[in-house]
């Protein structure tokens, strides 16, 4: 049988909060149905034991520690390595009144009384640093108050909290060789339910990505293609409600993170005969217009370092990526 063997995650997804506001079903549905995922043989094929998942009021902050040094022990530099959170995410006044702290909140989280219940970004950083193996993966489908309905509310005192992130807090945690930090949304953006209100938007196209596959013709889910398909899929899936997921990479493959779904020689046969369609109508799209495709990167605030920091308009160097320049798909 199959199995992406050498694969490990921990997944956490948290609803019913103790000190701040209770969030949507969903949030639990993006946790579990990825966690299934990863598990399934006939997708992710990660090994059920080498997946956890820390749902609800079983995500305190001394389980999510827990189970990231879990990480640590259990990888090396031959393995993957996923850290996937669905909840809170704050920017905390410290106690000492000394500025603010960015954090993910845990189910006792309690801001009021900072860092009860918060995984404070020092101490995220420092235990992400000692997960020793040589790719990981950082997911981040926190959520951020922007005044919508179906934003991932937040209910606090904006006294000791912000909602969301910072910027460097990405670069932070994506900061590293083999390190890549995924967030759902840029800092200033709200984080939304998609359509069906089964899942967040990000973590609808995530589980697609996963589910059905980023390339029919490979035999893996490499992490650079993922963020292709997110940053178009989130995006576009109702553009008057902006979201762009942001990447954060110090990478020098497109490494892969789990297997491709198992797909029978018929999808594979379609898959061929769509792309050949798709490649044939740019060519004469290039040859009426008399110049190149133009796909790929475009200009603006997610940050993808390319190769020698060095970009020409025609898409992606998919090479050693460091965080030099400012680029996103889409």
């Amino acid at each position: 049988m199959r199995s992406f063997d050498r694969g490990f995650a921990v997944v956490v997804g948290i609803k019913s909060y103790e000190h701040v506001g209770v969030l949507d079903d969903a949030v639990l549905r993006d946790a579990a149905d990825l966690a299934e995922v990863l598990r399934d043989p006939d997708r992710c094929a990660y090994p059920i034991e080498q997946v956890r998942h820390l749902r609800d009021r079983l995500a305190t902050a001394d389980a999510v520690r827990r189970d990231l040094r879990w990480l640590a022990e259990v990888t090396g530099p031959d393995d993957t390595a996923v850290f996937f959170f669905s909840g809170h995410g704050f920017r905390a006044r410290r106690a000492d009144g000394n500025g603010w702290a960015n954090a993910l909140v845990a189910v006792d989280g309690n801001p009021a009384d900072f860092p009860t219940g918060l995984i404070e970004e020092r101490e995220l950083t420092e235990l992400l640093r000692g997960i020793r193996a040589g790719r990981l993966l950082v997911i981040l489908d926190a959520c951020f108050a922007a005044g919508v309905g179906e934003i991932k509310d937040v209910v606090v005192d904006s006294d000791l909290i912000k909602s969301g992130f910072d910027e460097s807090f990405y670069e932070r945690l994506g900061h590293g060789k083999g390190r890549v930090l995924i967030a759902s949304s840029r800092a200033e953006e709200g984080s939304y339910f998609a359509k069906d209100g089964r899942h967040s938007r990000f973590s609808h196209h995530l589980l697609e990505a996963l589910e059905k596959g980023v390339d029919g013709d490979t035999e893996i889910v490499g992490v650079l293609d993922l963020f292709r398909h997110l940053s178009v899929a989130v995006r576009e899936h109702d553009p008057s409600r902006p979201q762009h997921p942001v990447l954060k990479a110090e990478v020098e493959d497109n490494f892969a993170i789990a297997m491709a779904p198992r797909r029978s020689q018929a999808d594979l046969e379609r898959d061929r005969s769509s792309k050949s369609s798709v490649n044939e109508s740019e060519r004469r799209r290039s040859r009426d217009s008399g110049s190149g495709s133009n796909i790929g990167v475009q200009n603006n605030d997610s940050n993808i370092g390319v190769q020698n920091n060095t970009t020409n308009n025609t898409g992606p160097q998919i090479g050693s990526i460091s965080g030099g320049a400012n680029f996103n798909f889409g």
